[in-house]
């Protein structure tokens, strides 16, 4: 008689999961783009990293959020902004169409993130998204 092993996930297992889970979409150049759920401490380390000044300008922060669930730009890994030169080097990667697809897939892949998003946007809120 053949034994059968059943692992059942853990809690801490699909968390896990949940968190390395990539979501694609394309841009107008035709580069996918992977896209995940920025970790809570992230947007903490993020606001630190870029400073009082820039991580309070409103504007600055819901334009750079969405670039924030970029994880990767045709199967090449994105890092996470650690200071303002990064920040910009990410904006300058993902580009107008990059952003749009962005935005697009946040909708589509996030919703309820999407709508505390644009919650954020009309409050102006300067903390990431």
């Amino acid at each position: 008689m053949a034994k059968v092993t059943v692992h059942a996930e853990t809690p801490s297992e699909k968390v896990v999961k949940s968190a390395n889970e990539l979501f694609y979409v394309n841009d107008s150049k035709g580069r996918k783009l992977g896209l995940r759920q920025l970790a809570f401490l992230e947007e903490f380390r993020i606001v630190e990293a870029l400073g009082a000044e820039l991580s309070s300008n409103a504007t600055y922060m819901n334009m750079l959020n969405p670039l924030l669930y970029l994880a990767e730009i045709d199967g090449d890994s994105i890092s996470v902004p650690r200071n303002k030169l990064q920040a910009e080097s990410l904006i300058q990667r993902a580009g107008r169409e990059g952003f749009l697809a962005v935005i697009e897939g946040i909708a589509k892949h996030f919703a309820s993130d999407h709508t505390a998003l644009e919650q954020k946007i009309k409050n102006e809120e300067g903390t990431p998204a």
